[in-house]
């Protein structure tokens, strides 16, 4: 998947492989904010994507906010061919880009500068599939020019990794590196402004930042610092920090970082000793918003053993498991909800955003959770997990929500099993 970084605020849309990037056309006067226009093509066709407003402040690059209008069109005839127009709602990371006259909505959402579009409905209820046409606008170099490289497109987006008791989330953007984990004792991070990249044979480089956080050591503020990643592919790349134990600028808690470019990256090298710790991650896609869970499931539920808490909203499934201390499991957005086998039972299909099964190789995939015996006057429910035994529940996963719904099902019976295993267990509705 390649993408096109260009002027402005960068956002990438995806439709399976397609990659394109908002630029701002503006000028110097007015106090309107003038549209954002992508390019693209699809099966061979150019695209172009414009979202404009009517705000009138006083003028900066144009973020999309609720009630901005968009138009995506064809431009290979004339007049153009518009595919669909309407306008966006935008709440928190995520973009609703409803049609107008009552098309099906479809749905993005941004990390930074980073937007993920998961699908565009075509004419006739077709779906688009798009591929990025290339880089044709360049970017903005401190002294005017075009800059000569450029944040490779497989690697932008948001990477994760968990494991019992810890979690690490590293964001790309065209222009921004970050770097956050949470070790169950506390959570922190670092990042900054990406001023280089540079390949390092097949999927490898090495990125410059110059530091604009470190939570750990605040002197490494306005230094540069080296970020090298191997083994990159469309869902998995690994990923280290520049550090090395004989270096005193790294003993603890150090960040490192020079106070020049060259000097970083002349020092901070594989060859140099300075990556070896490398964290192993996979590309994390959300989910389509899906249908709400059943209200009466909505809450804070423990188990009868005192092992598992399940916290359920809205829209999500969050399960810790209690070892001497309470640490997550994992958690998924709800992608489906469905009947049961039989009366007062359901499945909700899982799609998980986070999970310390297998190193986070279960993060992006597809899990259900079943529920059975709810009674309106009672306060307990039973509940189950995709998984291979009664203590690791969701380390069962498919790729497709479709492969999850039909591969994990309940056989109604004494013993309630569920998938191949007794381990249905008897929740009761926390205060």
């Amino acid at each position: 998947m390649k993408k096109l970084r260009l002027f402005g605020l960068l956002v990438t849309m995806m439709v399976l492989a397609f990659s394109i990037t908002f630029i701002a056309c503006s000028d110097s006067d007015g106090e309107t904010y003038l549209p954002l226009i992508t390019s693209g093509s699809a099966g061979g066709r150019p695209v172009e994507l414009e979202i404009s407003t009517n705000r009138t402040v006083a003028r900066t690059l144009l973020t999309p906010a609720s009630g901005d209008r968009y138009v995506l069109r064809y431009t290979d005839v004339t007049p153009v061919e518009v595919i669909s127009r309407g306008s966006i709602q935008v709440n928190g990371i995520y973009i609703t880009f409803n049609p107008s006259g009552g098309g099906k909505s479809f749905y993005a959402s941004f990390y930074g500068h980073v937007v993920n579009l998961t699908s565009i409905p075509g004419p006739g209820g077709t779906t688009i599939t798009f591929t990025s046409t290339g880089n044709d606008h360049g970017g903005s170099s401190p002294g005017g020019g075009v800059s000569q490289w450029s944040v490779p497109a497989g690697l932008i987006g948001e990477w994760r990794a968990s494991g019992i008791g810890w979690s690490e989330v590293y964001t790309v953007s065209a222009t921004e590196y970050l770097s956050l984990s949470d070790s169950g004792f506390g959570t922190g991070g670092y990042g900054g402004t990406i001023v280089n990249h540079r390949a390092d044979g097949l999927g490898a480089g090495y990125l410059t930042i110059l530091y604009t956080r470190n939570d750990g050591d605040p002197t490494a503020l306005g230094k540069y610092y080296v970020i090298h990643y191997k083994d990159l592919t469309a869902t998995n790349v690994s990923i280290s920090g520049a550090g090395h134990m004989d270096d005193p600028e790294f003993a603890y808690p150090l960040g490192g970082g020079k106070a020049s470019q060259a000097e970083a990256e002349a020092l901070y090298t594989v060859a140099n000793g300075y990556f070896g710790g490398y964290s192993d991650l996979v590309l994390f896609v959300p989910s389509e918003p899906g249908p709400e869970t059943p209200e009466f499931l909505r809450g804070t539920w423990e188990d009868d053993y005192d092992e598992y808490t399940i916290i359920i909203t809205e829209t999500s499934v969050t399960c810790s498991m209690d070892v001497g201390f309470l640490y997550q499991y994992f958690s998924a957005a709800v992608v489906n909800v469905r009947e049961g086998p039989i009366a007062g039972s359901g499945y909700l299909t899982l799609h998980f955003t986070s999970n310390d099964h297998g190193g986070g190789a279960h993060v992006g995939k597809y899990g259900i959770l079943y529920w059975g015996d709810y009674q309106a006057s009672g306060p307990t429910v039973i509940m189950a997990v995709s998984a291979t035994d009664d203590e690791q529940w969701g380390n069962l996963s498919r790729d497709t929500a479709a492969l999850a719904e039909s591969d994990f099902t309940v056989t109604v019976g004494a013993d309630n099993l569920f998938s191949g295993h007794d381990y249905v267990y008897t929740f009761t509705r926390q205060p």
